[in-house]
């Protein structure tokens, strides 16, 4: 029999306290305008502001869990396959998450920290480092949002949703048309565009109630925030209804909706948008 791996103590202030250092670093460079981007191998952009989120979650993560390896989209891709793929323990972090919208200075980003054992996302923090505020969770201790630095601490919870009249957020760089099929179907509801892992503590924090992605996305865009938003009473599930897979041999995540209310018929609004998300799923 298997034996199970016991999860680590972790101070979920002390893990605040790490995101907003790195939040500092992503500020410095944010309110000096140097928002210049190079392009990694996959084309993708990273910025000075990545890099020094990076190496400042290196440290801090380092002292609170000494040992416990990192997985960073800013590491070694084949490196970080193998802890993946392995590790029983492990963080998993995006420093910067959104950075084009950080490049269009929309503030749209977020600092993304999660501890996976045994590749489920067990601690979680989402950080705001542009508007200040910060979302925490852990299994079994529920979803805890601080304002701004050193304000105290209170717990949140996802909302019920209208099946009619709810607020659906979409992503603001990698929309497909999801609001205008959605708006189109449900008149009464709210379509809005949000960038980041934004969307899923905004949901995970009562002020929205839906979100479905269709284009690429990595595990670490969506592991901190998986974890606030069950520990807050939501999900983020595949198109078959399973929660996100964190060992599947990739990197990627497939398509999949977030939620603040189980009972959303999150169903009936992807029948909506059949047409448009069948070719996504090709390729998973």
């Amino acid at each position: 029999m298997k034996a199970t791996v016991k999860v680590p103590e972790v101070s979920l202030p002390a893990l605040s306290v790490a995101a907003r250092a790195a939040g500092e670093e992503i500020m410095f460079w944010y309110q000096r305008g140097d928002l210049h981007a190079d392009a990694k191998a996959d084309q993708s952009p990273v910025t000075q502001a990545d890099l020094a989120a990076h190496r400042s979650l290196l440290v801090s993560l380092a002292q609170l869990l000494p040992g416990v390896p990192i997985v960073s989209e800013e590491g070694d891709g084949a490196a970080l396959q193998a802890v993946v793929d392995t590790a029983p323990v492990y963080w998993l972090v995006d420093p910067l998450d959104g950075t084009r919208d950080y490049i269009k200075g929309t503030g749209d980003f977020s600092v993304n920290i999660a501890l996976m054992v045994e590749a489920k996302p067990v601690i979680g923090c989402v950080l705001a480092p542009a508007y200040g505020w910060c979302f925490v969770a852990a299994v079994g201790q529920g979803t805890w949002k601080q304002d701004a630095a050193l304000d105290q601490w209170h717990a949140v919870r996802a909302r019920s949703s209208d099946q009619e009249r709810f607020v659906c957020l979409v992503s603001r760089s990698h929309h497909q048309g999801e609001g205008d099929i959605l708006h189109a179907a449900y008149p009464l509801a709210t379509c809005k565009a949000v960038g980041s892992a934004l969307k899923y503590a905004y949901i995970a924090g009562g002020e929205a109630d839906f979100s479905v992605r269709t284009s690429p996305t990595s595990l670490w865009d969506t592991a901190a925030a998986q974890c606030v938003l069950e520990q807050a009473g939501g999900a983020i599930l595949d198109f078959a209804g399973e929660p996100l897979s964190y060992r599947t041999g990739r990197l990627e995540n497939p398509p999949f909706v977030a939620m603040g209310d189980p009972a959303f018929a999150w169903r009936d609004a992807l029948e909506k948008l059949k047409p448009h998300y069948k070719k996504a799923l090709k390729t998973f």
